[in-house]
């Protein structure tokens, strides 16, 4: 299994969006995003955020940027 990495972006200035991934290719893909936008909206993560990303590889979570609120998983479609 390949070593996962946690990934957040800041797509709309409003939420956050935070995957683990193998690549920040693959976090892009499972976001809905390109890498460009990854690279460039990258979004900060604390150490208790990369915990719960990491805690499930593949699943994307999001919160609100400037609130106080555990992440939320985000269902595919």
């Amino acid at each position: 299994m390949p070593k996962m990495k946690p990934y957040a972006v800041e797509l709309d200035g409003l939420h956050v969006l935070m995957v683990a991934a193998s690549s920040k290719k693959a976090a892009a893909e499972l976001i809905g995003t390109t890498v460009y936008m990854m690279t460039t909206w990258e979004g900060g993560m604390s150490d208790e955020d990369e915990a719960v990303a990491l805690a499930e590889p593949g699943q994307v979570f999001r919160k609100k940027l400037l609130k106080a609120e555990p992440w939320q998983r985000v269902e595919s479609a």
